[in-house]
């Protein structure tokens, strides 16, 4: 048997088995709780932490907005709230646009039967 008939059968194997057994994805359009947007927002806040960690030991801020020696720690906390609710804002606009795809998903397909 050669290499590409080997490929083939092992893909045509998949593909059957995937067909025969269809099994909801657990990343399905429309089905993005709420509560994803909180859980987003740990990737900002562990890199705003490293920064302002790494900036106080080095005195290098990669960013103006969050640079403690010019602004001081109370002007760059507020910066990074209003951040925090940016990101957050645009996270619940992504499961916004998440669910009303679903919905759009399920109205078509109860459309065509």
């Amino acid at each position: 048997m050669s290499i590409r008939a080997t490929w083939h059968s092992i893909f045509s194997a998949k593909r059957r088995s995937a067909r025969a057994s269809p099994k909801r994805s657990s990343a399905t359009i429309g089905d993005s709780p709420s509560s994803a947007a909180v859980v987003w927002l740990g990737y900002p806040l562990v890199y705003a932490a490293y920064s302002l960690i790494h900036g106080a030991v080095t005195g290098f801020y990669p960013y103006p907005f969050i640079n403690v020696s010019n602004l001081g720690y109370d002007k760059v906390l507020i910066n990074m709230a209003v951040l925090v609710l940016v990101f957050l804002g645009l996270g619940l606009a992504l499961i916004g646009i998440d669910r009303r795809m679903g919905r759009s998903n399920e109205q078509a397909a109860g459309a065509a039967t």
